[in-house]
């Protein structure tokens, strides 16, 4: 993956954008509308429709970048030794827990 485009209600913080591009290492986008969903289902209609000949097509035309998050190496390298040093370790340790949540809670049902 090059390239991440990012919508919806997390990408109204330029903070949370930052730290998305900083966390992946990769080129974060945001889009023009909060409302991806709606866009979603127009660029699958207008596909459908024949206006446009592809998916790639009618989201050139159809989804405008208005801001884009480049990672920062500082931050990148933070991140690589909290998931190496800290997180791969933390979760064999919580995965009975996250069994005995879903059990009382039922959440996630799959």
């Amino acid at each position: 993956m090059k390239e991440i485009a990012v919508c919806g209600g997390g990408s109204q913080s330029d903070t949370i954008c930052q730290i998305t591009a900083d966390m992946l290492n990769r080129k974060i986008y945001k889009g023009q509308t909060y409302e991806i969903s709606g866009l979603g289902a127009s660029i699958i209609g207008y596909v459908a429709l024949g206006i446009y000949s592809s998916y790639e097509e009618a989201i050139k035309h159809m989804f405008k970048r208005i801001k884009e998050f480049n990672p920062s190496v500082t931050n990148v390298e933070i991140y690589e030794k909290l998931y190496k040093k800290v997180y791969l370790k933390i979760y064999p340790s919580l995965k009975n827990l996250y069994k005995d949540i879903k059990e009382i809670t039922g959440y996630p049902k799959y």
